[in-house]
């Protein structure tokens, strides 16, 4: 169950630094909703116990591990969280100026470094990064929809797919077709 204190802060901060995300692929949308969503949540933890360790730590076996994990995750949400909104609007940039390939490579690296936790994952190649992706998958803490949940726009992502995929062959999702530029999904949710 989410805790919609949390819930609220991170729908507002990401509101406030990119506006609606349906104009990205779902997953990258859910992880930055995730990012926010988890700093939140240990925000506001660390408020009501501030001597407390964060509950990731508390309920795992291996305190110097699952604290050096902690510590990677906190410092690179950290790091998305400063440097998020100047990324994301270059990422958009791409996608606007139909660098579709561009577009797709960096977003399957910032999934693989913000999600997977591959280090370094921008100096890997793809097919290295995928093998890492396989091992690490079973590790990831992320709330499947959260973007949706949120209310961040995807919803509207869905009808757009069902309206316009057959008229436009839009292909939401999918590497063989470019997302719709911002302005004209806006126009279309609104």
């Amino acid at each position: 169950m989410l805790d919609t204190e949390a819930a609220d802060l991170a729908r507002q901060h990401i509101q406030r630094d990119y506006g609606s995300l349906a104009d990205l692929p779902e997953e990258f949308a859910d992880t930055i909703a995730n990012i926010y969503y988890r700093f939140y949540l240990e925000y506001m933890s660390s408020n009501e116990k501030p001597n407390a360790l964060p509950q990731s730590i508390r309920e795992g076996s291996d305190l110097f591990k699952d604290m050096t994990s902690y510590l990677k995750k906190s410092s690179r949400d950290l790091t998305f969280i400063e440097g998020g909104p100047e990324l994301i609007e270059s990422i958009r940039r791409l996608r606007d100026e139909k660098q579709i390939d561009e577009f797709e490579i960096l977003v399957e690296v910032m999934l693989d470094h913000l999600k997977f936790g591959i280090d370094e994952a921008m100096n890997k190649r793809g097919i290295r990064r995928m093998i890492e992706r396989l091992f690490k998958r079973r590790k990831v803490r992320e709330i499947a929809g959260l973007a949706t949940t949120l209310g961040l726009g995807n919803e509207c992502r869905v009808n757009l797919l069902l309206v316009l995929s057959p008229i436009a062959n839009v292909n939401f999702g999918h590497s063989s077709n470019p997302c719709m530029d911002q302005s004209t999904l806006k126009a279309l949710c609104s």
